[in-house]
């Protein structure tokens, strides 16, 4: 809303409504993408630094790059401390992306003047349909995207080595022996079942 109305101030043919409408639909096209790219260097880059520096593997505290990698997973049974860094990696990537989109709705101003000149010329005489659009229906339909993009990149995900392999044990044939059985498991699953 602040972005708006700044950008509102340099270009005084247009309302703020339509300013709104573009500081918001550039915040939730660019900057979910922004925030995506910002939170996928951080994973690499706690990647690379527990390779780097990564405690040994006798150590019983996780480290914050640890905790950072594995984006979605809190543990069984879930940790405050997992879920605050990784809640803490995402506000990050959030709020630098909604800063670097704000100064760009800013720098841009005359350019997407033209989107919000054009915007309020389809609702010329139609106040409160412009109103209603831009503060209902658009944040509705852009944040019901928006959210589900999110989703599906945090959540976390199994390692497709797993999955592939009990893939194949569902295939395994009957005429397998149970021992056999047993230590294909075991070879998927060390130290438990399935």
């Amino acid at each position: 809303m602040l972005i708006a109305i700044i950008a509102h101030q340099t270009a005084t043919n247009t309302s703020e409504c339509a300013w709104y409408f573009v500081a918001y639909t550039f915040d939730t096209t660019l900057g979910l993408l922004l925030t995506i790219v910002f939170h996928k260097t951080i994973l690499k880059f706690a990647k690379c630094w527990k390779k780097r520096y990564g405690l040994p593997k006798a150590t019983v505290s996780e480290s914050w790059y640890d905790v950072v990698a594995l984006c979605g997973n809190y543990g069984d049974p879930p940790s405050l401390y997992k879920w605050f860094l990784q809640m803490s990696e995402w506000v990050l990537c959030v709020v630098a992306a909604r800063a670097v989109c704000g100064t760009l709705v800013i720098l841009l101003g005359r350019v997407l003047g033209h989107v919000a000149e054009a915007l309020d010329d389809a609702f010329r005489g139609h106040p409160t349909l412009l109103l209603y659009f831009v503060m209902i229906c658009c944040p509705l339909c852009m944040n019901m995207i928006q959210v589900l993009i999110q989703d599906a990149i945090i959540k976390w995900q199994k390692p497709a080595s797993a999955s592939t392999s009990l893939k194949q044990l569902e295939v395994m044939p009957e005429s397998l022996e149970q021992s056999e059985r047993a230590g294909l498991l075991e070879a998927v699953h060390p130290g438990g079942t399935a």
